[in-house]
């Protein structure tokens, strides 16, 4: 869902601020798009192990649909990751690899073991089926501020789009989505983007 944050309006002195709810995922964030659709590509081509580099909640994500899949999944995490999420990632039946260093790191140590063991290594905000589950935000977004503001007539882009990153690849989906709303004649502007 999209929900007007009319605290966040009132406090910011702005007459419309939204933000679209994510927490209604299988793993309760924007990963699941990406999970769900990087796996099925997965799954359709017969890899039976993958690889991943993840801050945390990708690697979630991943679990998640990987062991629904019966793919096995090694993720390396950096330090940072909370144990509530190696918690839930144990659960799901990954590998869990934990790395002392940068998410820089964590993704060169987890290229170098699936390149050594010929793993599928998946590639993050570089892989296509990642930007393209993203994009599916923006589309939303629009369509759900056109049903909001002008009572379903038409589309509309917002005039920012804001998100905190960690590999970015939520933003660079996003927009992807955008570009080709605006391509279509759907929306009639691009968002600015605020990462």
């Amino acid at each position: 869902p999209i929900i007007r944050a009319e605290g966040l309006q009132a406090a910011l002195h702005h007459p419309t601020i939204f933000i679209k709810d994510e927490r209604q995922s299988p793993t309760g964030s924007f990963k699941d798009r990406q999970g769900a659709l990087s796996v099925s590509i997965l799954k359709a081509h017969g890899i039976r192990e993958c690889v991943l580099a993840s801050t945390g909640n990708a690697a979630a994500a991943y679990a998640a649909y990987c062991a629904r899949s019966g793919i096995k999944l090694w993720i390396f995490l950096t330090s940072m990751a909370p144990a509530e999420k190696m918690r839930e990632l144990g659960l799901y039946g990954a590998e869990v690899v934990k790395v002392t260093g940068t998410y820089d790191e964590a993704k060169q140590i987890a290229a170098d073991f699936a390149r050594r063991r010929g793993l599928y290594f998946d590639r993050g905000a570089k892989a296509v089926p990642g930007k393209e589950s993203m994009k599916t935000i923006a589309f939303e977004i629009a369509e759900q501020l056109g049903l909001e503001l002008t009572e379903g007539e038409r589309w509309i882009a917002p005039d920012w789009y804001v998100q905190a990153v960690s590999g970015g690849i939520g933003p660079l989906g996003v927009m992807k989505g955008f570009q080709e709303l605006k391509q279509m004649g759907l929306i009639d502007r691009l968002p600015k983007l605020a990462i």
